[in-house]
């Protein structure tokens, strides 16, 4: 049987393995996606390839010849050097590809165990790369499977249980500096999933004084809507900085929209009243230095991990029957891939069957038609198709060296239920 050359892998790096300094590099924005999985599936080699970027990760699914293409592709992406890009890299080949990806959709790779978001995130990718036809049976197969994985999880563990996610950390980071934040006031910048998911933590504290601001003004206004709160331009946003005790950025704008020049007016005007600063944007919305400045506390989305971990116990515990669920998956989809490869012999096995049984079939009828006696026919047509059939396996058998005899007399009898007649 020919092997083909293709493997399907995925190349990434996470959290755990690259600084926000070069995540943000390889962050490919949701209008820019389609052009990079077109971009992915022209190199050389390439034969269906699907694109994860989210705050924590980037990750390119491929089935092809040759990941160095994929690495060099990443590398001319950020600006860096392939070589020294390796270093922050993974690469999963073929059933580690299935364990990772089921764990991912799974959140047990997550930097918060068990979040939901990820699930989504997997699905829109995953139908990014059918609108742009870069897919084919071997990633769908693949990412079809690892929904239903990732469901099994959610509905038979408690690893999404006790509401654990970045808004909740945002909120505690918060309550760090302000003992009371329900008499602040908080700055929405951006109206993504991140940004509607921290309003909701921020919402239900108890919090009133809610403000959004946005590059399309309609989003900002129905986020503000969606809580009474206020909203305004997004050019209005560097006078308005010192109105706000807490500020929680996640926009797609490749360069910071918050400034240093414009926090250090700011915190003049607050008379040095402290500012709490959030960025869960990657690339970052907030210039990195002006954590160094005196009354201004700014945490990132790599800051916020210590918080997400503080409360997972529970989530924790049911990491055991989630490997299980995995576990189980991962062989099936083996053993669906492992059949599929087995067509093509199983083909030929059944065409080999057919040649027989025509062959025989046309010296019967030609028997039938010569006048001979029909029984005789008939038992001449069994004992051909018998002698036939039996024909091949038995000098194979009886060529063979021992060791290989041995295997292959096992075969026959598991294939034939013999054993039950020895």
């Amino acid at each position: 049987m020919q092997i083909s050359p293709l493997k399907t892998l995925v190349v990434g790096l996470d959290y755990e393995r690259a600084p926000i300094s070069v995540r943000e590099k390889l962050a490919i924005s949701p209008e820019i996606i389609q052009e990079s999985l077109v971009e992915c599936y022209s190199l050389e080699g390439v034969e269906e390839v699907m694109i994860l970027s989210t705050c924590n990760r980037t990750e390119i699914y491929a089935h092809c010849k040759d990941e160095d293409v994929i690495v060099g592709w990443l590398a001319h992406y950020a600006g860096l050097d392939k070589d020294k890009l390796r270093q922050y890299l993974y690469l999963h080949v073929e059933l580690q590809v299935i364990e990772h990806l089921f764990r991912l959709v799974s959140g047990l790779e997550s930097m918060v165990l068990g979040e939901t978001q990820i699930f989504g995130q997997i699905k829109n990718a995953y139908q990014s790369g059918l609108q742009a036809k870069v897919i084919g049976e071997n990633l769908i197969r693949l990412f079809q499977c690892s929904f239903s994985v990732g469901k099994d999880v959610r509905s038979h563990t408690e690893i999404g249980s006790h509401a654990v996610s970045i808004g909740a950390a945002a909120l505690k980071v918060a309550e760090r500096i302000f003992s009371d934040v329900t008499r602040r006031s908080v700055l929405f910048v951006g109206a993504g999933e991140m940004i509607q998911l921290c309003k909701e933590h921020f919402s239900g504290r108890g919090i009133d004084n809610l403000n959004f601001t946005n590059r399309t003004l309609e989003r900002a206004g129905a986020l503000a809507e969606s809580v009474n709160g206020n909203f305004f331009p997004l050019q209005y946003l560097p006078e308005r900085l010192s109105q706000f005790d807490v500020i929680v950025s996640c926009t797609g704008s490749p360069l910071p929209i918050i400034g240093h020049g414009a926090l250090a007016l700011a915190i003049r005007m607050r008379k040095h009243n402290p500012m709490v600063l959030v960025d869960l944007a990657v690339p970052r919305d907030i210039e990195p230095s002006v954590a160094e400045m005196d009354d201004i506390f700014l945490f990132s989305i790599d800051d916020l991990e210590d918080v997400v971990r503080s409360n997972l116990e529970i989530r924790k515990s049911a990491i055991v029957a989630a490997e299980e669920i995995i576990r189980r998956g991962v062989l099936q989809l083996r053993d669906q891939i492992n059949r599929k490869e087995l067509l093509p012999l199983l083909r030929s096995f059944r065409d080999y069957g057919e040649g027989l049984r025509e062959s025989e079939m046309r010296k019967a009828l030609d028997s039938l038609a010569k006048g001979r006696d029909p029984a005789k026919v008939i038992e001449a047509l069994a004992k051909g198709l018998t002698n036939k059939f039996l024909h091949r396996p038995s000098r194979v058998l009886g060529t063979a060296e021992f060791k290989e005899a041995e295997y292959l007399a096992a075969a026959l009898a598991k294939l034939h239920d013999l054993d039950e007649h020895k």
